[in-house]
């Protein structure tokens, strides 16, 4: 039997819990005002609230809240892959440029010149890259600083030092007093440090821009940190 326009089995639930259809007028005030007084989990307002669909209401009005809470992470993350983006190309380029120097006495000013620029970026490449969320660019990135410690005797040479934090600092009189052999080493061939370098570069800016576009798999990794701090601290075992 339906009880106040409910049929099924919500009305036999309603039905139950005020009283059989026998039940005396009064019988049934008192059962609802037993059922609506504290003991039950649904009140008369809850169902009032569930009939005239204030309960959707609520509902639309939380989620489309989450929405535009969601749109807003997902812009600052925008944000934060352009700018690992255009990091990445610029230190890139710089890199290609310094590749094109022969290694001489007569280059020494123009190739210092050159790193001075290429550590610059290479920092700035640090600090956007941990504030991603995307896992492809932040593996690029720990790789890339990975490449640079397991590299550190030999850019030490050239008087670049490689920090706690796997930021560059670049000592201008020990590169100086360096031997060309030394940079050489650093600089000549793909498989040099800094033929490496470019293609690790080159590595995150596709991958930031993948995600850009919406065509990178997306990762949970970045919510406890496991690549992120290890950017700007101890790195992990490199897996490729």
């Amino acid at each position: 039997m339906a009880v106040n326009g409910i049929s099924g089995d919500s009305g036999n639930f309603f039905a139950s819990m005020l009283g059989s259809k026998t039940t005396a007028k009064s019988n049934k005030s008192e059962g609802i005002e037993s059922l609506y007084s504290g003991t039950s989990s649904v009140g008369l307002g809850d169902y009032a609230m569930i009939q005239n669909g204030a309960y959707k209401k609520l509902l639309n009005a939380y989620y489309n809240k989450k929405d535009v809470e969601e749109t807003a992470e997902q812009k600052a993350e925008k944000i934060n892959l352009t700018t690992s983006s255009a990091d990445a190309a610029g230190l890139n380029q710089d890199i290609n440029k310094l590749l094109e120097f022969a290694v001489t006495d007569g280059n020494r000013e123009n190739i210092k010149a050159s790193l001075k620029a290429v550590v610059d970026k290479y920092n700035n490449l640090i600090d956007s890259t941990s504030k991603v969320d995307d896992v492809a660019v932040l593996r690029q990135a720990l790789w890339m600083t990975q490449d640079t410690s397991a590299l550190a005797s030999t850019l030490s040479d050239i008087g670049i030092n490689v920090g706690s934090n796997n930021k560059l600092t670049f000592d201008e009189s020990k590169f100086d007093n360096a031997q060309l052999s030394s940079i050489n080493t650093a600089m000549t061939g793909r498989n040099s440090y800094f033929g490496k370098l470019a293609d690790r570069t080159a590595a995150v800016n596709s991958a930031a821009t993948k995600s850009i576009t919406g065509s990178s798999t997306k990762s949970l990794y970045r919510a406890n940190g496991d690549y992120a701090k290890n950017i700007t601290g101890n790195n992990v075992d490199k897996t490729e």
